[in-house]
This record gives C-alpha cells, structure tokens and sequence, in this order.
C-alpha cells in the first residue's frame, strides 16, 4: 500500500485502465513492470511511519478530491517553484527510513533521482509539447 503516481503527455493514452470495473483491468501488472522500467514517470512512496511524502507537496493537485481518478496537468513553473521543498521532504522521508534499516546512505542520490527525474520528464514533455505533463495519483 502506498502512492502510485504516474505521468503521460497531454492526449496520450496509456495501454491499461484505472477501473477495476474495467474487463482489461488486468492488462496493468504487466505494462506497468515495463513503464516502471522504462522510465516513463513513475514514483511509488510506501506508506511509512515518516510523514514525509515529497509527491504530495509536489503534485498536490493530483491530490486534491475533485481530481480523484483523473490525470491533471501541472505546469513546469508549478513543479519547479515546489522543487526545493519537495526535495527536502525526500531527504526527511530517505532519513527515516535510513534509520530503520531500509536504505543505505550511499542510496541517497539514487532515492532522491527518482524525484528529480519526474521532474526532468515534465521539462521534457512541456518543451517538446508545449503543454504541461499530465499527472496521475493514486493513494
């Protein structure tokens, strides 16, 4: 259990559905081991005793009730004005969690990547686009 947040251009559309009411529900497990790889714009955050969730400071509008269930678009001004905050929120999250024996400090850089290359990717797709990346959250 924990966030799953995931990424698209404006108009793309992702080969698997959010619905478990959808009969290609199932189709997810095995795209999503490809776009976890491929990296396409994935965090996952595991819930934790830490209260700290860098994607929630950083995507909060994927977090916000009337965008439950919906990919929204947020701006790369949006992302970058909450980078810095967001970053200390994943070195406080890193910290807990290295003091519970999950990690490593010669993980750091690799654990806060995750972050700066989801927003790297948005840079990316607003250049490239024009519009701004699409983010989903699921919590």
């Amino acid at each position: 259990m924990g966030i799953d947040v995931y990424s698209k251009r404006n108009g793309e559309t992702l080969p698997f559905s959010y619905s478990y009411e959808d009969p290609n529900y199932d189709s997810f497990d095995t795209w999503f081991d490809e776009y976890r790889e491929n990296e396409h714009g994935y965090i996952r955050e595991a819930y934790f005793k830490s209260q700290a969730y860098p994607t929630r400071c950083l995507l909060e509008e994927a977090f916000e009730g009337v965008n439950c269930g919906k990919f929204v678009p947020i701006p790369l001004d949006t992302l970058k004005s909450r980078y810095d905050e967001m970053l200390e929120l994943a070195n406080e999250r890193f910290d807990d969690m290295l003091s519970d024996g999950y990690y490593k400090e010669s993980q750091r850089e690799e654990f806060l990547d995750i972050y700066k290359k989801f927003v790297d990717r948005a840079e990316k797709i607003e250049k490239e686009t024009g519009k701004p990346m699409e983010v989903y959250a699921s919590w």
